[in-house]
C-alpha cells in the first residue's frame, strides 16, 4: 500500500482518467479549443498578456485532473477523475456560459 491506497486503487483510477480523457480530447481536437495531457509535476500557464500562474502537482489528490485557461482569466482546476460527460460540462461552463451574463 501506497500511503493508506491500495496500488490496485491507482491503477483504476488512472485507467479511468485515461479513458475519459481520452474521450474529451479526441472530440476538442476536432474544435478550436486546444488541448494537452502533461504529467510534468509543475505546469507554467502563460495568459495571452505574459503573465504566469505556476500549478505544482504535490498532493496525491492532483495526481490527475483538468486545468482549463483561455488565455484571458485565471485558469480553473479540477482534481481527479471525471468522467467524459462531466469534463464537457466543466469545458462548457467555463468556456461559454461565462460569456453569457
Amino acid at each position: 500500500m501506497k500511503s493508506g491506497v491500495k496500488t490496485s486503487e491507482i491503477d483504476e483510477a488512472l485507467s479511468d482518467f485515461h479513458h475519459y480523457s481520452k474521450i474529451v480530447m479526441d472530440s476538442l481536437n476536432k474544435t478550436e479549443i486546444e488541448c494537452s495531457v502533461s504529467s510534468k509535476q509543475i505546469c507554467k500557464i502563460i495568459n495571452d498578456k505574459g503573465g504566469n500562474t505556476i500549478f505544482v502537482r504535490s498532493d496525491k489528490e492532483h495526481i490527475v485532473g483538468a486545468i482549463l485557461t483561455d488565455g484571458k482569466n485565471n485558469p480553473k482546476f479540477y482534481y481527479g477523475v471525471a468522467t467524459d460527460a462531466d469534463y464537457f460540462d466543466m469545458i462548457n461552463n467555463y468556456f461559454y456560459k461565462k460569456q453569457v451574463k
